[in-house]
């Protein structure tokens, strides 16, 4: 059995929002009004005690602050989700280094496999003549880019812009 929490009291909450914008380098709470959006005195009877913080404005502080939006809105003393009942949504910027990730290790796959990567080449030719804003892409017979007569990709991406072209 668990011990039950007490509430975080409003001066609890304004203490918890003062560390935790100066441990991010925000020294005043002018400062990190002007970052959030609003007035300095908003932040100001928040970090006294005098108000809640609003449930809308925990989501931009946990946001600004890059802290997990459970972990904000049980120290702001805001309802929350029992222990367990949900996944903790990751940081800005640890979204960024997964997706970073995620694209390195495509790379690396593509490079370990030349028929990989000229698959998926031959898909991104496709998909840009397919979403074009201006019309079918034309393809210059003459671009250095194109491989060589009789290598096994050569006409593909040919071949799906003119397939394209055709029905476009």
């Amino acid at each position: 059995m668990t011990a039950k929490k007490e509430p975080v009291s409003k001066e609890q909450a304004g203490r918890w929002l003062r560390e935790q914008r100066r441990r991010r380098g925000y020294e005043t709470a002018g400062a990190f009004a002007r970052a959030l959006g609003v007035d300095t005195s908003r932040v100001t009877v928040y970090e006294r005690g005098q108000a809640r913080v609003p449930d809308d404005r925990a989501d931009d502080i946990a946001e600004l602050l890059q802290l997990d939006i459970i972990y904000v809105r049980r120290s702001l003393g805001l309802w929350t989700p029992p222990e367990g009942s949900h996944s903790v949504r990751p940081s800005p910027a640890e979204s960024l280094a997964a997706a970073e990730a995620e694209r390195d290790r495509w790379v690396e796959e593509m490079r370990r496999n030349p028929e990989l990567a000229r698959s998926f080449a031959n898909l991104v030719a496709y998909a840009v003549t397919s979403l074009s804003v201006d019309g079918p892409v034309e393809q210059d017979s003459n671009d250095e880019t194109s491989e060589p007569e009789g290598s096994p990709n050569s006409d593909s991406t040919s071949d799906l812009i003119a397939d394209r072209n055709k029905t476009g």
